[in-house]
């Protein structure tokens, strides 16, 4: 697994292996991403598909194509599973939308 780690116009690339990620976050209570960048699309899919909850807060746009603008990436975000996506607007400027998941109606934690 491959993470990287990015601040102004530099980047660090984090290699964790398989194992000790999934160990990590397989037990995980919560998955967050802030900012995500590349892994955002991830995170949200894995915590979909491992009933995680989530919660990032998206600038970048890395994944779908065709290449979309940001309120439309969070739209698509949201529609992986509207009935358990939401978002809020955070109390600063620049990208400060935050998408995160409610619980499962008849998920037990």
């Amino acid at each position: 697994l491959l993470s990287a780690l990015c601040a102004h116009d530099v980047c660090v690339c984090v290699c964790v292996p398989v194992r000790q990620a999934w160990a990590t976050l397989s037990t995980c209570s919560l998955v967050a991403g802030l900012p995500p960048d590349g892994a955002t699309e991830g995170i949200v899919d894995f915590a979909l598909r491992h009933h995680k909850p989530f919660a990032i807060v998206p600038c970048c746009i890395c994944a779908p194509t065709p290449p979309m603008s940001h309120p439309a990436f969070i739209e698509y975000l949201v529609a992986k599973a509207p009935e358990r996506i939401r978002t809020c607007v955070l109390p600063f400027e620049g990208k400060n939308i935050c998408v995160y998941s409610v619980p499962e109606v008849g998920v037990a934690d």
